[in-house]
C-alpha cells in the first residue's frame, strides 16, 4: 500500500517532503512585551501571531525568526503542538532549553544583519536570566567550524 501511494505521488509530481511547509502568520494586538507568540490550531498544527504594533520592523522579523524555531520544535515533539505547549507551560527546565535555541536562531539572524555579537549576546543572557530563570555560560551565537 505504502509502494502504491508512492507511486502516485511521484506519478503526479507531487512531493513527500513536507519541509517547504510554512505555518500561517496572523498579525493581532498582544500583550506588552510579547512580540510574538507559537500557538496551537484546533488540528494541533502551529501557527504564529505576531503583535500587530511591530509591523515593518527589524523587530517584525526577528519575531518571525524565534516563533519559527518553536514551529520546527512543535513538529519534531511527538505529539505535536497540544503535547509541547503544555509540556512548555509546566516544564520550566523544557521552557529554558526550548527558548534559549529560539534566541540562539534569532542572534545569529541579528548577527547577519551586522549587529554587534556582544550586544546581541548580553540581550540574549539577560533575557534567559530574567524571564525563563536560566543562568546561560556558553555562547550559542557561533558554532565551530563557521
Amino acid at each position: 500500500m505504502r509502494a502504491l501511494f508512492s507511486l502516485l505521488l511521484t506519478a503526479c509530481g507531487c512531493s513527500t517532503s513536507f519541509a517547504a511547509w510554512e505555518p500561517a502568520i496572523l498579525r493581532d494586538e498582544l500583550p506588552p512585551g510579547k512580540g510574538a507568540i507559537t500557538v496551537c490550531a484546533e488540528n494541533n498544527v502551529p501557527y504564529i501571531v505576531i503583535d500587530s504594533a511591530s509591523r515593518g520592523l527589524d523587530l517584525d522579523e526577528g519575531a518571525r525568526v524565534h516563533e519559527l524555531v518553536h514551529v520546527k520544535q512543535i513538529l519534531a515533539y511527538r505529539g505535536g503542538c497540544w503535547p509541547f505547549l503544555t509540556r512548555y507551560r509546566h516544564d520550566s527546565a523544557f521552557k529554558a532549553q526550548v527558548e534559549l535555541e529560539a534566541y540562539c536562531e534569532w542572534g545569529r539572524w541579528m548577527m547577519s544583519r551586522n549587529r554587534q555579537p556582544q550586544a546581541v549576546w548580553a540581550h540574549i543572557t539577560v533575557v534567559m536570566l530574567t524571564q525563563y530563570g536560566h543562568a546561560v555560560r556558553e555562547n550559542c551565537l557561533y558554532e565551530e567550524g563557521t
